[in-house]
């Protein structure tokens, strides 16, 4: 018999997990200087943060971003200062208490919605019909990392559907041998899917984050993967949602879309 208190905890964590990630990927570019080239930028508000590392600071500040502002992007006007802080060292002979100061490493950042300078006088392109355009060779890791399935793929999906948006699943030209020893095309993997969703596979040779990228943009859909796409400059404007997925009880869960 399932134990509800571990299953709760366990996708408890998942979820935590997922939502740092969501909300780190958001974050495209952290820079010290005022401006983005190629980009519109728009103030949103500063964000900071008490870390000695620089690497960690700037992860803080990303997630900080993120969760304060919904439009959140990149980071500009990255810097550093330091602060007195008072802290007790300890108790003296009568068990009073004695204070000392140390300097703390301050690093506050402008965090920013950049809009590529073409689209500024865009409007937002909508689809009638909600899609999504799911990368299905992501997405078959989220159980394992070294045993990807097609598990989390179809309760990916079947969480997709059940929202009402229709999923387009995108995969690598080596998934079937990844799964299932073998070369597998798109009508084979469409029929172990539940739902028997649009499958793509991409020819040997081809990116599948291009046409993934490309999909979800002309069609004005999201993106489901947990790929951060740093080096992709057209993945920048398009939304995309994280999740994870547990094998042990098939349960998928998605978070709500943002760029």
């Amino acid at each position: 018999m399932a134990d509800p208190e571990r299953r709760d905890r366990l996708l408890s964590a998942r979820r935590r997990e997922a939502e740092r990630l969501h909300l780190r990927g958001a974050i495209f570019a952290i820079t010290g200087e005022e401006t983005l080239p190629g980009y519109h930028l728009k103030d949103l508000g500063w964000v900071q943060c008490d870390l000695e590392d620089r690497g960690a600071a700037e992860h803080e500040l990303a997630l900080a971003a993120a969760r304060k502002f919904d439009t959140a992007n990149a980071l500009t006007w990255l810097t550093q200062g330091t602060r007195k802080q008072r802290y007790q060292a300890g108790t003296g002979p009568q068990g009073n208490p004695y204070y000392k100061s140390r300097s703390v490493r301050i690093w506050q950042a402008l965090a920013v919605e950049a809009i590529p300078e073409a689209q500024v006088d865009q409007k937002t392109r909508r689809s009638a019909k909600r899609r999504a355009v799911v990368d299905g060779s992501n997405v078959a890791h989220w159980g394992s990392d070294n045993a990807p399935s097609l598990g989390a793929v179809g309760a990916v999906t079947q969480v997709l559907s059940g929202e009402g948006v229709t999923p387009i699943i995108v995969f690598d030209a080596n998934i079937g041998y990844k799964i299932g020893g073998s070369c597998m095309n798109a009508a084979t993997l469409r029929a172990k899917i539940p739902g028997r969703p649009q499958v793509e596979v991409v020819d040997s040779g081809v990116n599948a984050d291009v046409v993934i990228i490309d999909m979800a943009d002309r069609m004005g859909a999201e993106i489901v993967s947990n790929d951060l796409f740093r080096d992709s400059l057209a993945a920048r404007s398009v939304s995309k949602r994280r999740g994870f997925y547990v094998p042990e009880y098939g349960h998928a869960e998605l978070m709500s879309a943002r760029r």
